[in-house]
């Protein structure tokens, strides 16, 4: 019998109901934590603190709620943090029965603090756990976290008591987890967690719903829009704003966290100079690069509202499975709070938070020094008419191939040299004529600028052609040159990767380099750059350069136009000339 499968769409799973496998796979990697006993029907999903220890003396922290969060709860579930996490599944609030035996689990005769985020399936069954600990003789109190600032006020609800729990609830538990390892009573930590509950405000803004993996996305989104205070379930929002940029984004968002009107559920008494903490949290599919751009955006942003930012951090914390969002937290501290915050945490996913730098730090650049003719007098050794020589040929065979080009590349070779060309020839009586190292060197260095991967081609090899020439011109044998020019050329194929027969200049470079070592002779080299060159229309693979992408039917019959740039120059030198237009006029096909 086939299995169906109840996924919709891709995903990386055997099935819709898969928490207890995802609870079995997060525990093989971290030692500090372990879990219950499943029961009979896998309604007791439960991570705990691997060292705990009921007569520990300190009150244990329990939290949980629907699966789809992650890592919230159980990847903070560690010393400093949560003593325990209760997972439901994907959206859905944890059984009753799961909480009252997390609360069994850890239960010390100090007491129990129960953090539930404002959800009334979660009040409900987690309440209810309590309730049936306290019948056991076991001291709990439970904190409801209410962040989300979404939501305004109606007449039935002045407080704001409907407001949602979401990524500002992660600060409250480690705050409580710092509580308790301090050693303060029950109600001494719910004390002080209160007041870190009532100093913390989130919003969020999301591009589009999550996905459930049973289920085809909800798109309730125009492509140009966004959903501000999308709740993390897919819960309607604040309202539907046209798509802006993130400079106008992340002013709108404070501007609600800020915003003192009567309907809103705004952070309490913040003033110039007020110190707090900032939780840039990514809600599932967010980019490094677009965190990293509104980090950007919200520090200078409150900056001019005179905040002082303590600590900000930017996290994948409460995500909303795959949802393509963001949420701020700004937590008003002080100096309790913020020690509670800094405070040493094993919980894995826990990152610690940091001081901000008056502005991003920077080190010089190195200033290369120009190499450049500063002798008053001096004997040019570098034949500027040989290198002008070479610079027109190739100019005059540039739509040719560019030509060439157009069958295995972006059909602009030809403009590619023309570009390198210029960059030899403008000012070319300011290059360090009188040496042979410093001329390739200073060339190489400005070749640096060319456009595409010739331009990067002919840098290595012009560099590193200085770079092995000797100091003393009197040493430039044509035996020496001729040995530097195959160092260079193996120096370009190892930072290319290109190897003969890949289609490329090599076939007319590396052939050339050959003989003109062993014989010293242009005339032959340049023939040998010319068979090499021809040979590239029979080979019907590239490896490597401008054709590697392509396939045999587009390959065959056509020369590599990099290996023919290569004949014209080397031609220009040769005293025996051959008839480029006669050997490439037509290898076009």
């Amino acid at each position: 019998m086939a299995i169906q499968n109840d996924l919709v769409g891709k995903h990386f799973l055997n099935q819709v109901d898969t928490i207890r496998q995802c609870l079995d796979g997060s525990l093989l990697v971290d030692t500090n934590q372990c879990r219950l006993d499943f029961d009979s029907q896998e309604t007791v999903k439960v991570v705990v603190r691997r060292d705990w220890k009921k007569n520990c003396g300190k009150v244990a922290i329990v939290t949980g709620g629907g699966s789809g969060h992650e890592p919230a709860f159980t990847g903070f579930v560690g010393q400093g943090m949560l003593t325990a996490a209760v997972c439901g599944n994907v959206f859905a609030s944890p059984s009753t029965t799961a909480v009252y035996q997390a609360i069994k689990a850890v239960a010390t005769p100090e007491g129990v603090l129960v953090i539930v985020m404002n959800y009334t399936g979660d009040r409900l069954n987690f309440g209810l756990a309590c309730e049936q600990a306290k019948s056991e003789g076991i001291k709990v109190r439970m904190l409801i976290t209410a962040d989300d600032i979404a939501l305004s006020k109606i007449e039935s609800d002045p407080q704001g008591k409907r407001n949602r729990g979401i990524a500002g609830t992660i600060l409250v538990q480690k705050v409580a987890g710092y509580a308790a390892e301090q050693g303060m009573s029950l109600d001494q930590i719910y004390e002080f967690c209160s007041r870190a509950n009532d100093w913390v405000k989130t919003i969020g803004v999301s591009a589009n719903a999550c996905k459930l993996f049973d289920q085809e996305r909800r798109n309730s989104m125009g492509p140009n829009q966004l959903e501000l205070g999308l709740g993390i379930h897919g819960e309607p929002g604040l309202e539907k704003i046209p798509l802006p940029n993130a400079t106008d984004l992340v002013e709108r968002m404070i501007n609600l966290i800020f915003d003192k009107s009567p309907e809103r559920n705004y952070i309490p008494t913040f003033e110039q100079n007020k110190r707090c903490v900032v939780l840039l949290n990514n809600l599932g599919s967010v980019t490094h690069i677009e965190l990293n751009v509104l980090t950007n955006e919200i520090i200078p942003r409150l900056k001019s509202e005179n905040a002082i930012i303590e600590r900000f951090v930017s996290a994948t914390w409460m995500t909303s499975l795959d949802m393509k969002g963001f949420s701020i937290s700004i937590m008003l501290v002080d100096d309790e709070i913020l020690e509670a915050l800094d405070s040493p945490c094993t919980a894995p996913s826990w990152l610690p938070l940091r001081a901000l730098n008056t502005k991003p730090i920077t080190i010089p650049l190195y200033v290369q020094e120009e190499i450049v003719n500063n002798e008053l007098t001096y004997v040019s050794v570098v034949d500027v008419e040989m290198i002008t020589n070479a610079c027109t040929a190739l100019r005059d065979y540039k739509s040719m191939l560019n030509d060439l080009d157009s069958h295995v590349g972006d059909a602009d070779c030809g403009n590619s040299f023309e570009s390198i060309c210029n960059l030899i020839e403008e000012n070319i009586q300011q290059l360090p004529l009188y040496s042979y190292k410093k001329f390739f060197l200073s060339v190489g260095k400005r070749l640096q600028s060319a456009p595409g991967s010739s331009g990067a081609l002919y840098a290595c090899l012009f560099t590193s052609m200085g770079v092995h020439l000797p100091e003393d011109n009197s040493e430039c044998t044509i035996e020496v040159i001729a040995q530097c020019c195959m160092s260079a050329l193996q120096s370009m194929q190892e930072y290319s990767g290109a190897q003969l027969g890949d289609r490329t200049m090599i076939d007319a470079l590396l052939p050339a380099a050959e003989i003109f070592v062993s014989t010293g002779n242009i005339n032959e080299a340049t023939q040998a750059a010319l068979q090499g060159a021809i040979k590239t229309k029979s080979l019907m693979s590239a490896n490597a350069g401008r054709s590697q992408y392509l396939g045999q039917e587009s390959l065959a019959g056509h020369v590599d136009p990099g290996s023919v740039a290569v004949v014209i120059w080397m031609n220009s030198f040769a005293t025996a000339k051959i008839d480029i237009a006669t050997q490439f006029g037509n290898a076009s096909g």
